[in-house]
């Protein structure tokens, strides 16, 4: 396997959303008693972070119209927006 094909492969993407897991679990555990608002949030970003990699690369995404990619993020980022807003209400 080259580097080029290692590099478009799903790996990476699984690879990436082990990692933004493991630190949101880390941010959860280690900040969790310290300001319980800003961990949640920080919780839910990291969620709609792997929302995003899922959606361009394994709901192909990437390869969608312009529009269609650019409507998927600002839903998400709507929706991140909305209930960030409501969490902290």
């Amino acid at each position: 396997m080259t580097y080029r094909e290692f590099h478009r492969s799903p790996w990476l993407i699984w690879l990436l959303l082990v990692a933004v897991t493991g630190l949101s679990y880390l941010v959860g555990h280690f900040t969790g008693t310290v300001d319980t608002r800003l961990t949640g949030l920080c919780v839910l970003w990291f969620a709609l972070l792997k929302v995003l990699c899922v959606m361009s690369e394994f709901m192909e995404m990437r390869g969608a119209a312009p529009w269609l990619r650019r409507l998927g993020v600002a839903w998400l980022g709507g929706l991140g927006a909305l209930m960030s807003v409501s969490y902290l209400t």
